[in-house]
């Protein structure tokens, strides 16, 4: 659950501080493949190295994801705007021009 959450928080945060949940969402991951994985007797940091790709991906992911998501919410907040002050006009004209 804490794995779901931090990731969610991630998403929707819009501060800079939000990149700090990497470290809380590695280490969930890691316990993840830890419980995932319990045919091992030790887990050691060596282990850690092992996920780490993992890790990387699934954190570059989150970042393109986040970007994606400020970028349709920043054009849907353009084009309010545009709405807003009556120059609509240029909303079909973009189409047109498509």
């Amino acid at each position: 659950m804490p794995f779901i959450a931090f990731s969610i928080i991630f998403l929707r945060v819009q501060k800079t501080w939000s990149y700090t949940l990497f470290i809380p969402i590695g280490m969930y991951l890691f316990q993840i493949v830890r419980v995932i994985n319990d045919d091992t007797e030790f887990f050691d940091t060596i282990d850690f190295f092992y996920i780490l790709p993992f890790i990387m991906i699934y954190c570059y992911l989150m970042v393109v994801y986040k970007r994606h998501i400020e970028a349709i919410k920043a054009k849907n907040k353009y084009k309010e705007k545009l709405v807003e002050t009556g120059m609509e006009l240029i909303l079909s004209e973009n189409k047109e021009h498509e």
